[in-house]
């Protein structure tokens, strides 16, 4: 399976996701959202690839406070213990200057020497 870019990001919603879980033994979809901070489409996407990989499993689902289900119960989920991938690029931001100098290397256009358009 390949590795999305949002792996490779220090915070991505997949190692948030991934983050969470590993302090907490079981949690929930909704439990992942508030604790992530991101929007529920994010989190179940991103539990979704980690179960795929192998980093995840469903680990049961929840019941009320009298122990018993009305409705559709929501699944636990909890990690394996395969470690997520170390996150790839750049390890510290570049200066001001790089920047400058990157960007003026993109956009610089070379002018003939005689003024012709080519």
């Amino acid at each position: 399976m390949p590795m999305p870019c949002a792996m490779k990001l220090p915070r991505s919603t997949v190692r948030l996701v991934y983050e969470e879980l590993s302090k907490s033994s079981r949690l929930t979809q909704e439990k992942l959202r508030k604790l992530t901070g991101r929007g529920m489409g994010p989190v179940c996407e991103s539990l979704q690839f980690l179960i795929d990989g192998g980093y995840v499993r469903k680990a049961g689902q929840t019941l009320n406070r009298y122990g018993t289900s009305t409705g559709k119960r929501q699944i636990q989920y909890a990690c394996t213990g395969k470690p997520l991938p170390p996150v790839c690029g750049l390890t510290e931001a570049p200066s001001p200057q790089e920047l400058c100098d990157i960007m003026n290397q993109i956009i610089r256009r070379r002018v003939p020497a005689n003024g012709e358009n080519s």
